[in-house]
Formats: structure tokens, C-alpha cells, sequence
């Protein structure tokens, strides 16, 4: 779960602040958001687990290059605290 902290440190990272955060229910390992800054929209996933999110955006790299299907753009990766996030368009 996100907290002030966190949000106050993601805004650091995007260099951007963060106007709005809404839960985004359908997954169920990750806890992902819906972030609207005022350039732009973002879908963030959070999971204690780095391993998990880092093999997800190794996944996501792989299948960009192959330039076949549409894959998101990422934003960020990182860790919060305790918490490890993905940034996507």
C-alpha cells in the first residue's frame, strides 16, 4: 500500500507531482494504481518483492524488441521503502 511517504518519494523520482492516485482493482499478486500528474497518466504496480516486478520489466524489454505486439512504455523502476514499484504508460 502506498503512503505519503512513498508518494512524496515516486513524485521525486517521475519528477513530476502526483495530482491523483486511484486503486486499480483485477490483479491479485500486485497492488497497482492509476497516477495522473498533470502532463500525464500512469499505471504503478507495488510489491514487496523486487525479484517480481524487475522480471516483469525484463519481460516487458524483451517483448518490445521483438517489435511484434504493443508493449507499455516503462516509466520507472525502484523501490519505496519496502516496497518495489513499476511505472508504466
Amino acid at each position: 500500500m502506498l503512503n505519503t511517504s512513498n508518494i512524496s518519494e515516486l513524485s521525486k523520482i517521475l519528477n513530476e507531482k502526483i495530482l491523483n492516485i486511484k486503486s486499480v482493482a483485477g490483479g491479485d499478486i500486485a497492488a497497482s494504481y492509476f497516477l495522473e500528474t498533470k502532463t500525464r497518466q500512469i499505471f504503478l504496480k507495488t510489491h514487496p518483492k523486487n525479484s517480481l516486478l524487475k522480471a516483469e520489466k525484463y519481460g516487458l524489454n524483451l517483448i518490445s524488441r521483438t517489435k511484434t505486439i504493443a508493449t507499455p512504455k516503462i516509466i520507472a523502476f525502484g523501490r519505496l521503502n519496502t516496497i518495489s514499484f513499476l511505472a508504466l504508460e
